[in-house]
């Protein structure tokens, strides 16, 4: 079985570093793709790419991610609420912004 994610894109909004319950530190990158339309992905970066991510990229960088997609349950006040599908990134690479 084969799962893993690879996308390049601009960075629509400046990533801001967060935590998990668990101390966990990630962020949210929101990229738009080219292709025959142009689409927006919310991707989740962790751990220490998530700080390189925070420090090295701003509205506009252009970005290659590699990951996979991953599965999470939404819990509020103990109780599952429901299941996403969603990026999980480990790999963030600044790209030249010539390149597009």
């Amino acid at each position: 079985m084969l799962n893993k994610v690879a996308l390049m894109g601009k960075v629509e909004k400046d990533p801001v570093l967060r935590m998990t319950l668990d101390n966990e530190v990630f962020c949210f990158l929101t990229l738009k793709v080219a292709g025959e339309d142009e689409e927006v992905f919310d991707v989740t970066v962790w751990k220490e790419m998530a700080e390189y991510a925070v420090t090295s990229c701003k509205k506009g960088s252009v970005v290659a991610v590699r990951g996979q997609v991953a599965k999470r349950t939404i819990e509020r006040n103990g109780q599952s609420l429901t299941e996403e599908i969603y990026l999980s990134i480990d790999r963030v690479t600044l790209v030249d912004s010539s390149f597009t």
